[in-house]
């Protein structure tokens, strides 16, 4: 149990500057090999996130720490706490007794965390300069 609590340590100081905060504050690792690291997160959204660019995640693990250095592979399991299904369940009741939403909320603007995480992923996976560059510069 400690080798894990040292782990997610580690991985959140590693991936501080790659991972938005509400993701670190549900990741652990939950399973540990030289070659696999296995790490739990709260949604399925944070989930999708990391695989999507584990990739960049792994390179990030194994340049710069040695318990990673022979890691190959990150997998993620999502996992929901008690007190999430039970106010999921709860949520879904409330919904379920209100009416439709309004087209008026369709086009909503993006959240400013939603913007931040979209740069975060486009930085990891965009190798033209020219799309690199602020689009206000």
């Amino acid at each position: 149990m400690r080798l894990y609590i040292e782990a997610t340590n580690e991985v959140k100081e590693l991936l501080v500057d790659c991972l938005p905060e509400e993701i670190l504050n549900t990741c652990w690792v939950v399973g540990l090999t030289s070659e696999q690291l296995i790490l739990s997160v709260g949604s399925t959204t944070a989930a999708n996130h990391i695989r999507y660019l584990q990739n960049a995640y792994l390179q990030v693990l194994t340049e710069q720490s040695i318990t990673f250095k022979q890691l190959k592979q990150i997998r993620v399991v999502v996992a929901k706490t008690f007190a999430d299904n039970y106010s999921s369940r709860q949520s879904s009741a409330l919904l379920a007794a209100l009416p439709k939403p309004s087209k008026a909320n369709e086009n909503q603007a993006l959240s400013q965390n939603t913007k931040r995480t979209i740069s975060q992923a486009a930085e990891h996976v965009t190798t033209d300069e020219n799309l690199k560059k602020p689009s206000y510069a």
